[in-house]
């Protein structure tokens, strides 16, 4: 049962964005009564924190299994940016701005530490694209993987705001790669995203 109030309320938050949802949206959406509902939770704050953390397990998972899987760094990161995209499409657009403004408490003690995790990922895989002679050798990654995380977790308060999430992340995305290629990953970024645009 907790599996599920997980799932449909992640679902719910995600989709309609979070100050529209309330829990008895969430239970008549279960077909379970209140009271189960909150002998499970005991109130949307706390929901809302373990709906955050269970879909950010799935996304990190999601990364580690790619990065595991895939030798390539740059088909990881293609692959990455098509599932990301798909998921910005489907997320309502004042999602993180709502959590920012309305639950500063799990913003600071979540999302802030976990996106340390994210800036390894991507230092990783910047490592990686430079070991295998797609990136640039005279770069930081480090500074680079900062950079990027900086503009993405800036969005929603800046002039990027007025634009689509998915169209401003795949630009973020696509000038960040190409800044950093060489040649050999110009070659592969052209094939990788040429290929998508034929299909």
């Amino acid at each position: 049962m907790q599996q599920r109030i997980l799932e449909k309320a992640t679902e719910l938050f995600l989709k309609s964005g979070i100050r529209s949802i309330t829990m008895d949206d969430i239970s008549e959406s279960l077909g379970i009564s209140k009271r189960t509902l909150y002998e499970h939770y005991s109130n949307k704050e706390e929901l809302l924190k373990e709906c955050i953390e269970f879909h950010h397990n799935t996304y990190l998972s999601h990364l580690m299994q790619l990065f595991a899987t895939v030798e390539n760094p740059l088909e990881i990161i293609h692959i990455h940016i098509t599932n990301t995209s798909k998921a910005l499409s489907s997320i309502h657009p004042n999602f993180i701005k709502d959590i920012k403004k309305f639950h500063p408490k799990i913003w600071n003690e979540f999302f802030v530490p976990k996106r340390d995790k994210n800036i390894d990922f991507t230092k990783d895989i910047i490592k990686r694209g430079i070991a295998q002679g797609y990136f640039r050798d005279d770069i930081n990654p480090e500074i680079m993987a900062l950079i990027a995380h900086n503009q993405f977790h800036h969005i929603d308060d800046s002039p990027l705001e007025q634009f689509p999430k998915k169209e401003v992340f795949e630009h973020i995305v696509m000038n960040f790669i190409r800044g950093m290629a060489t040649e050999k990953g110009h070659k592969m970024i052209e094939k990788l995203f040429e290929n998508e645009k034929n299909d």
